[in-house]
């Protein structure tokens, strides 16, 4: 539409006039009445004078206040009133990455009352001492040389917050699963040189030029001595076999074995027990995976300011930690002297603490048959899954302004029901060096152990198994702190990225602590004697649980 210029003027003035002219339409008899009552017919209006809000059919408007609100702080009266032109609930979604550390297993592996090689030793050989207190031979271990276990997971939580106060909120936790493993022999190869590098510097007199190839680092020592030396055989005493580059028997098992580490066995003979010694293999791991959720209601806060406000919350949860303690020891299963360890080479030959560093070896086997695997391979596994249920009682506190930066925190106190199961199982755990001679065949056997041989992967007559289950109250703490921060707003790109449109970043910290729940290493009863059908079993051995968490995530409220 074209409109000429003499009209600019007068077009405005002519819709203005237009729009504000009244128009009336075809009229009504009135607004529709719900009728009299009988005692009005004879005329007059009996309310008046009374507020519209106290007639027995009253206007409602919706400018008018949904609630009315009278409640006290610091000894004054306060009036809160809310209109209902908004919503009476707000909703909120966290969607957080967890790290959470959890607690190390605590307890000696075996029964620490057992005395320990070296408290042996020393008896009859003094001089080894103070060689023993830094270095010792086949020591005692604890599982917490682990570690701490570190899992990785998510955590969702949500809920609804009224605009008179109260609220209530849920959440589901998966924590992750993990396995620290402490390995000594993984450790101790950290240490030396390849076994090729220490043949080629024992050859060339330490010189670098190696005559001995690279290539030969995929050899392996490990399955020679396993497949060829301490197999179903009659061990070679005498010295008499060579390996290749490997060299002879004496030189391999001087190379490897290493006294890693012993457990203490209470086997019924004598008093004190006897260490199971492993110059093979020594490892232990700890495996933990946890979930659970939970759900709690707030009720209307008993302190609250413009920016700060403390609720009594009540809830429940549901928990489950699942844990498990796992050995693995490989012993050569045969005699022989060796130097004490100082961590030192004293013979030259490019190997720290060889078996002997001083003198002449001498390797023998205290059994004499060829039926039975010389080496001895031995494992150990508790299994415990603890399910925790119960309510919880605490106080949230909240600081800050709704859609910007604010703080959060609870703490809570709760009383669960711990419903714990224990799997225990394990194989060749005894006295492997005391001895007999068979009065039929004439043979030297083992006296307190049946054949422990395992080289096809099968258990054995000394292989045990337990389990049992158990319920009690375990009680429970925790803290927890939380900052929400607008800050993809302000950060180019994200800021254009409609899922943070309206989304904060949410940091915080969380502390959970749980009384009396089983600990699967110091829940063993290290008795065994095989022969005289005294096996390891589960016994009630409970201690604290913590878990710390960090979580970093997103909140959104709607």
């Amino acid at each position: 539409m074209r409109i000429w210029h003499r009209l600019k003027t007068l077009v405005p003035l002519l819709l203005a006039v237009a729009l504000g002219a009244e128009c009336q339409a075809q009229s009504m008899g009135g607004y529709p009445s719900y009728g009299a009552p009988a005692f009005m017919a004879g005329g007059g209006d009996p309310y008046q004078g009374v507020p519209q809000s106290f007639q027995s059919h009253p206007m409602i408007s919706p400018y008018d206040h949904a609630l009315e609100q009278h409640f006290s702080s610091d000894g004054i009266w306060f009036k809160r009133m809310l209109s209902g032109m908004g919503q009476m609930n707000d909703y909120y979604l966290n969607v957080d990455y967890i790290h959470t550390r959890s607690r190390t297993m605590g307890g000696t592996v075996g029964d620490g009352r057992v005395p320990t090689f070296d408290q042996l030793d020393l008896r009859t050989t003094p001089g080894n001492f103070p060689d023993a207190l830094f270095f010792p031979t086949f020591p005692n271990h604890n599982s917490d040389s682990t570690g701490p276990n570190k899992n990785s997971g998510i955590r969702l939580s949500g809920g609804v917050d009224n605009r008179l106060g109260w609220g209530f909120s849920w959440n589901a936790t998966y924590n992750g699963e993990s396995t620290d493993v402490f390995d000594t022999r993984k450790n101790l190869e950290a240490n030396r040189l390849h076994f090729i590098d220490a043949l080629t510097l024992e050859a060339t007199g330490g010189v670098s030029d190696a005559t001995l190839p690279s290539n030969l680092r995929h050899l392996d020592q490990r399955k020679l001595i396993e497949e060829q030396i301490l197999n179903n055989r009659v061990f070679d005493a005498a010295d008499a076999e060579v390996f290749g580059v490997f060299g002879s028997t004496f030189e391999v098992l001087d190379r490897y074995l290493y006294p890693l580490g012993g457990i203490g066995i209470q086997n019924g003979n004598g008093i004190g027990g006897v260490s199971q010694l492993f110059d093979l293999d020594y490892r232990i791991e700890h495996e933990i995976k946890s979930y659970g959720g939970g759900f709690h209601f707030s009720s209307s806060p008993i302190y609250e300011t413009d920016s700060f406000r403390v609720r009594p919350i009540v809830g429940g949860r549901v928990f489950r930690i699942m844990e498990a303690f796992k050995f693995f020891g490989a012993d050569s299963g045969l005699a022989y002297t060796f130097s004490q360890p100082n961590n030192q080479d004293d013979d030259g030959d490019a190997i720290i603490d060889n078996v002997e560093e001083n003198g002449a070896l001498d390797f023998t086997d205290p059994i004499t048959t060829d039926t039975e695997e010389i080496m001895v391979r031995s494992f150990v596994n508790n299994y415990i899954r603890s399910t925790l249920t119960g309510p919880e009682i605490g106080l949230e506190y909240e600081l800050g302004e709704k859609g910007g930066v604010a703080f959060s925190g609870s703490t809570r106190v709760g009383a669960l029901f711990n419903v714990e199961k224990a799997n225990l199982e394990g194989d060749n755990i005894g006295d492997t060096f005391a001895v007999t001679v068979d009065p039929i065949t004439g043979l030297t056997t083992r006296s307190e152990m049946f054949d422990t041989s395992t080289d096809n992967g099968q258990l054995t007559l000394n292989a045990f198994r337990d389990s049992n289950e158990t319920t009690h109250l375990s009680p429970m703490f925790e803290q927890s702190l939380n900052a929400e921060l607008p800050i993809f707003s302000h950060i180019p790109v994200l800021r254009d990225v409609w899922q943070l449109e309206h989304a904060r970043l949410r940091l915080g910290w969380t502390y959970t602590w749980i009384g009396e729940v089983a600990n699967p290493t110091t829940s063993i009863r290290w008795e065994s004697n095989p022969r005289a059908g005294v096996f390891p079993s589960l016994k009630t051995s409970r201690g604290e649980f913590f878990q710390n968490t960090f979580n970093a995530g997103l909140n959104w409220e709607f």
